[in-house]
Order: C-alpha cells, then structure tokens, then sequence
C-alpha cells in the first residue's frame, strides 16, 4: 500500500512538472499602448515593436492604438 502511494505521488509530481510549465508559457500578457500619433517622436518606436513583433517575442500581445491629445 505504501509502495503504490509513493509511485502514484512521483507520477502526480511528472505530470505537474510537465504540464504547468506549458501551460503558463501559453499565456501572454495584454498591453494596450496608447500614443497621439504613429509617426510622431514620442510613438514610432512602439509602433515599430509592434510591426517588428518585438512584444510577441517578449510574451506580450501589444496593441498600438491612437488616441486624441
């Protein structure tokens, strides 16, 4: 009876190694980015990260969106 808890917990304990680290890498992180012109100084650089998927490759889905100053 002892024996077959210890292998049922080593068994539990693979399965969770296994499954929780592909399952928190999966998510990713909403980032709404708020800037007053795409082309402007202060806004084209995260324009760019966006366009060159510099947030996807950090976990992040960021989203460029302009707003009225």
């Amino acid at each position: 009876m002892k024996m077959v808890r210890i292998t049922s917990m080593r068994v539990l304990a693979i399965i969770l190694l296994v499954i929780v680290p592909r399952y928190t890498e999966a998510q990713t992180a909403s980032v709404t980015l708020g800037v007053t012109t795409r082309t402007g100084t202060t806004g084209l650089p995260f324009v760019i990260a966006e366009k060159k998927g510099f947030f996807k490759s950090e976990g992040l889905n960021g989203v460029v969106v302009v707003m009225q100053n």
